[in-house]
């Protein structure tokens, strides 16, 4: 009986939640209200179609009065991730990345990212 259980879960669709899970697993334990690892390189201007997207919260600024939140954005095309700072001293916000998709994320997450950005 379990493991039909374990079957019928792993072939069940991810949800928003579940993606959004699975961007702070992978990239919220290297952020924090400090700043983005100094490794990180930033990027120099962010693409066109992600400018005007929120993004998946995967960690915020806490308890520290300039501290930063981060954001995890995932193109079009489902297979690069941008991680976005913003706050700190003055409202800043910088660009890291593309990294490469995380394995959690599903292929599909870039077609249901292009739907979203053509609704009103």
């Amino acid at each position: 009986m379990s493991l039909l259980i374990a079957l019928l879960l792993s072939t069940t669709p991810a949800t928003p939640a579940a993606e959004a899970s699975c961007a702070a697993a992978t990239f919220g334990h290297l952020v924090s209200p400090l700043g983005a690892p100094r490794a990180w390189q930033s990027s120099p201007e962010m693409p066109e179609a992600l400018r005007q997207r929120l993004g998946e919260l995967i960690a915020d600024a806490g308890q520290v009065a300039d501290g930063y939140e981060h954001r995890m954005l995932v193109d079009d095309d489902g297979y690069r991730v941008w991680v976005v700072q913003r706050g700190g001293f003055g409202g800043s916000e910088r660009l890291f990345g593309p990294f490469p998709r995380p394995a959690c994320l599903p292929e599909a997450i870039g077609t249901r990212a292009r739907a979203a950005s053509a609704t009103p």
